[in-house]
């Protein structure tokens, strides 16, 4: 008698097609959160890269303005000038209209890991700006000139502001005067346990807020009497 097994028909079978999708799921479930991680270190590296060309386009502006620092809406209006936000944008490649501006905080001036919908990410360390009765006496005549300042590599130039904020400046001065809490973001780059920075020098970097301002450690980096 012929005890030849019948043919096997062709094609996975309902146990074999289950484990080769349990490993499928088992691989993509290894592999996501490499991905995400390597999306957000890509989105923190622009965001440096950003931060970077910001301060690069700081020296355009003062090279053209005889040394003087651009302004932020903190001072530019009541001074008779334009804002760097819109200032920057024809050497960012574009002219100024509000359309284009709305694209500039969208890109260029806005970190790709914030969620923000509206307006931008940085903001523009407004004692580069203020003037002697708005300053501690330390600063004397303001820091209106690059070279005015004792340590540059040290004195932020830009930084990252918290979500909820809608500006383009950081009032500094007066989380030391008044005690008001920073708008600034401690750390927006969760893998570097910070947020970026530009220094007037042009270098960038990612610390954490206390790294730069710690009242409690009498740490300032944002005045320019104090930065160290």
């Amino acid at each position: 008698m012929d005890r030849t097994p019948p043919n096997r028909p062709g094609g996975f079978t309902l146990v074999e097609t289950l484990a080769v999708i349990g490993i499928v799921a088992l691989l993509v479930g290894l592999t996501l959160p490499a991905l995400a991680g390597a999306r957000n270190s890509a989105r923190a590296t622009l965001c440096l890269v950003r931060l970077r060309t910001l301060g690069q386009v700081t020296f355009l502006y003062a090279a053209d303005w005889k040394d003087q620092m651009p302004r932020s809406s903190h001072s530019a209006f009541s001074a008779g000038v334009t804002g760097w936000t819109a200032a920057y944008l024809p050497v960012l490649g574009t002219e100024f209209d509000n359309g284009q501006l709305a694209l500039a905080q969208a890109t260029h001036y806005r970190c790709p890991l914030d969620r923000r919908e509206f307006g931008q990410t940085y903001a523009y360390n407004v004692y580069f700006e203020l003037g002697p009765q708005e300053l501690e006496p330390g600063s004397r005549n303001g820091w209106r000139r690059i070279d005015q300042t004792p340590r540059p590599c040290r004195t932020v130039l830009f930084g990252e502001l918290l979500g909820a904020t809608n500006a383009d400046h950081a009032m500094a001065h007066f989380w030391r005067q008044f005690s008001a809490p920073p708008e600034i973001e401690p750390a927006r780059h969760a893998r570097a346990g910070g947020s970026g920075y530009a220094f007037l020098d042009g270098q960038v970097g990612t610390a954490h807020l206390r790294k730069t301002f710690d009242i409690g450690l009498d740490v300032d980096n944002w005045n320019p009497v104090t930065a160290r």
